[in-house]
């Protein structure tokens, strides 16, 4: 909200703007002209006030927070009344088609049916009709399009193997994962799911969890803190995320011990003090940035940071890459390094697979050079990605 703030300030000097977050918040002081901004939660909880407003247009950004039909924050920005809505999004289908349609239609609202008719209508087998009938509807910039002189990105992943305790418990729990898979219903992936969270979460570190973590029981955590104390320059800075906050506290700790200091930033964080600490961060405060993905992985411009750590796949690479883009964007001048570090032979090495595929589905519907496969993850996939 912070930056869309400025923005408006730099561009709309002479337009109200209002903030409409926190408990200050009161109907009473509620602008009825100008622009308000807001958050999906706060319009949410608030739809009652919002709802009684006629807004000119309604701009939706990072949309794919309401590309789920089902939630909370899709029905609401389906109830507020707007002349126009405008979806802004990188990444307008990161899974199945029914999210495109879902954003599609709420900025045209029957262009393409509803949901039913939709799903009936378009399919792998017709997904160039899908493209011409939307091209016109859709701007699509890249990066290199409009920022030609921003700096290169280079991706590398880091291969580590698990340490010897941390080897046995994660192929223990690795047959565990086979034998539910086996005696699983036609419910396996839901039965499977937590096993393969537990496989995951043990690829980061064996005791991921609990109160007292040794750092050094992991092997990709130990090479991470090797390659901040050895491989990144002095004047550099880096963002380090992941999707599991245990992992990100076994992180803090061993930086604590090392005398390294950090901003953090999880779900939890107030507004205020991630607005604080970007601006601190920017400002070259400190060198490191720990960020939970979900929770700090858009909306936010970290450009102090040239080097990026990816401490765990995430199956959608759409995601990595927008927490990737808090350094790679506008106002960078240095090439950014991405890292992402995973275990050997863990079920990290399949979901980095995994992600080629999902690259695969995002490009296929916006780049009509491209070809396009479904595939539903069937029980000889899911053993494949256990190992």
């Amino acid at each position: 909200m912070g930056v869309w703030e400025e923005e408006c300030a730099r561009f709309l000097p002479d337009v109200s703007v209002q903030v409409w977050h926190g408990s200050s918040r009161k109907e009473s002081k509620l602008t009825r002209t100008g622009i308000i901004i807001t958050t999906y939660q706060t319009l949410t909880r608030d739809l009652e006030i919002l709802g009684k407003l006629k807004f000119q247009t309604m701009v939706l950004d990072e949309a794919q927070n309401v590309k789920n039909v089902a939630t909370d924050s899709a029905r609401s920005v389906r109830k507020i009344k707007a002349a126009s809505v405008f979806c802004l999004t990188g990444t307008p289908m990161e899974n199945h088609l029914d999210e495109f349609w879902s954003l599609f239609d709420l900025s045209f609202p029957g262009l393409l049916g509803n949901l039913r008719s939709f799903q009936r209508n378009f399919s792998p087998a017709n997904i160039r009709e899908l493209q011409k009938r939307t091209e016109k509807f859709l701007l699509r910039r890249r990066k290199s399009e409009v920022l030609t002189d921003l700096p290169p990105k280079t991706e590398i992943r880091v291969s580590t193997p698990m340490e010897i305790r941390q080897l046995k418990l994660y192929e223990k729990a690795r047959q565990e994962a086979i034998l539910t898979l086996k005696s699983a219903g036609p419910n396996y992936i839901f039965e499977l799911l937590p096993q393969l969270t537990r496989l995951r979460r043990l690829a980061c570190h064996p005791d991921i969890g609990m109160d007292k973590v040794d750092p050094t029981q992991s092997g990709k955590i130990n090479r991470f803190l090797t390659m901040i104390q050895e491989e990144i320059p002095e004047g550099s800075a880096a963002l380090v995320f992941s999707q599991f906050t245990d992992t990100l506290s076994i992180v803090k700790n061993a930086l604590d011990l090392l005398k390294i200091e950090y901003f953090y930033l999880d779900g939890k964080t107030p507004q205020s003090k991630r607005i604080s600490y970007v601006k601190r961060f920017q400002r070259g405060e400190k060198r490191f940035f720990l960020i939970s993905l979900k929770a700090g992985g858009v909306s936010l411009t970290l450009t102090r940071a040239d080097t990026v750590f990816h401490l765990d796949p995430w199956w959608n690479p759409a995601v990595e890459n927008q927490a990737s883009d808090r350094a790679h964007r506008f106002g960078q001048k240095q090439p950014v390094f991405i890292y992402k570090l995973f275990s050997e032979g863990s079920i990290e090495e399949r979901v980095l697979e995994l992600q080629e595929k999902k690259r695969k589905l995002f490009a296929s519907l916006l780049d009509s050079e491209k070809d396009w496969t479904e595939s539903n993850i069937s029980r000889e996939e899911l053993r494949e990605l256990i190992g």
